[in-house]
């Protein structure tokens, strides 16, 4: 029998040695869910140290999609972006696209909605199973982009950055693919550091 200590506060967690690491840590995630455990900081087991991440903000909202959808289209048209369209992937809304006007013409831009992997977290964030849905998590997914939309846009109405600072990686080039994916696939070459890191 293994066992691991939180070495805050000397409790003793008990483990048996045919439960392997991810149902471990499934378990303790659960006891701190039900308040057996207070904490997961500090617990090591096996020479790991764990942790349990703060909730993603927005895992228990309740606004309805089409309600944040509907926010996100008001955000991008009083900011001047036109040709605004929700994009769906087998009836799940995976993403938005829309054109901003530049310097050198409109620029078009594409925001991903990665749901599955906001999913991902919130199951292993130990959340109520009726808040681990996929229904649930395209709610979070899409009022994560509506807040970081918001946050983005006072950046830009504040002159504290341009457009292009803010969405290049989202901008649309070769295929359809955006800047990062293009430079995920190595399409697209950045320029390199210096020497110093900088």
């Amino acid at each position: 029998m293994g066992g691991s200590r939180n070495e805050t506060s000397g409790e003793v967690f008990d483990s048996y040695d045919h439960l392997y690491w991810g149902r471990y840590r499934d378990l303790l995630a659960r006891s701190v869910a039900v308040g057996m455990v207070r904490s997961l900081d500090g617990v090591v087991c096996r020479g790991r140290r764990l942790t349990m991440a703060a909730k993603i903000a927005n895992y228990s909202t309740s606004v309805p999609l089409h309600q944040t959808t509907g926010e996100i289209q008001k955000i991008l048209v009083s900011h001047g972006a036109s040709d605004i369209m929700f994009q769906y992937d087998g009836g799940l809304l995976v993403g938005v696209a829309f054109r901003v006007s530049g310097p050198d013409g409109a620029v078009a831009f594409k925001l991903p909605a990665r749901w599955e992997n906001v999913q991902a977290a919130l199951k292993a964030q130990g959340v109520a199973k009726a808040q681990q849905t996929e229904e649930h998590a395209q709610r979070v997914a899409w009022r994560l982009i509506r807040d970081w939309l918001r946050a983005q846009m006072s950046l830009l109405a504040a002159d504290m950055v341009d457009l292009a600072e803010v969405f290049m990686p989202y901008m649309l080039g070769e295929g359809s693919k955006t800047a990062y994916e293009l430079w995920q696939r190595g399409r697209l070459a950045l320029p390199r550091g210096d020497d110093d890191g900088y």
